[in-house]
């Protein structure tokens, strides 16, 4: 059967598969397949929705999960205006997020200041 370039260039598997019948354990790959990717391009990025960890709370004993964010209860108590303190909390699901807060200044200032007050 004559094949123009057009009808050529569009080869399926299954007719690479069938040139290579004979290479059982697939050691050898056809020039088609060769360029072919696995999966979706890597060039769209998927927004992944991150969720809150209940394992936080052991790492983390100040922090507090309501229906609407994450809060920090040091904060709180203290009277800090901050991202976790706010009446929604912070809904940025990330460890990095959790490690600034613990670097953040309202933070280090509020647990001093329990500190203070059990001494």
């Amino acid at each position: 059967m004559k094949r123009t370039l057009f009808q050529f260039s569009f080869t399926t598997n299954r007719q690479c598969d069938n040139e290579n019948e004979d290479n059982v354990n697939g050691d050898s790959e056809s020039e088609s397949d060769s360029n072919q990717t696995d999966g979706p391009s890597r060039s769209k990025k998927t927004k992944v929705k991150k969720t809150f960890q209940t394992s936080w709370l052991a790492k983390w004993p100040w922090l507090r999960k309501d229906e609407k964010g994450m809060k920090c209860k040091v904060c709180l108590d203290h009277k800090k205006a901050n991202t976790f303190t706010g009446s929604s909390g912070c809904d940025n699901y990330r460890t990095s997020t959790l490690k600034r807060h613990v670097e953040s200044s309202d933070h280090k200032d509020s647990l001093r200041a329990e500190a203070l007050q059990k001494d």
